[in-house]
């Protein structure tokens, strides 16, 4: 894993995507995926990264959690557990914002806030109804 780190450190941004969707799937079939992503987080938190930019941008850390995370939702988990939350939320067009300064004139904070923990509680809801379904290879025991 560190020697594919290393290697990672002399690839233009533009190719960290497809390495990191390979490096992936050969470490989740040899069931170190989740070890490597670990080992790639710490190496990322001990690096002089500047705090507010950490598990931002193109790093090979994030672009790997990107892969992984399309690769599970390849399973279908992600549609059932939050699918249908969603489409309902863009449907809906909804005003969630918080902030009094930017809220529209005819709602208040306060109600967008009660918006979004309802929204919120669904989303909650859904994901742990749905948790029957999640794959092995997220789930934590």
């Amino acid at each position: 894993m560190d020697a594919a780190y290393d290697l990672m450190l002399d690839v233009p941004n533009a190719e960290f995507e497809r390495i990191a969707d390979l490096l992936n799937r050969i470490y989740l079939a040899d069931g170190i995926l989740v070890r490597c992503m670990s080992q790639m987080a710490s190496r990322e938190i001990t690096a002089d990264v500047e705090p507010n930019i950490l598990f931002r941008g193109k790093s090979l850390l994030t672009k790997s959690l990107e892969s992984y995370m399309r690769l599970v939702a390849t399973s279908g988990f992600l549609d059932k557990s939050v699918g249908d939350v969603v489409r309902s939320l863009v449907e809906s067009n909804v005003g969630l914002e918080i902030d009094p300064a930017k809220v529209e004139a005819k709602r208040s904070a306060e109600h967008d806030t009660r918006e979004l923990q309802r929204w919120t509680s669904w989303l909650w809801q859904s994901i742990y109804q749905a948790r029957s379904s999640c794959p092995a290879c997220v789930a934590i025991d």
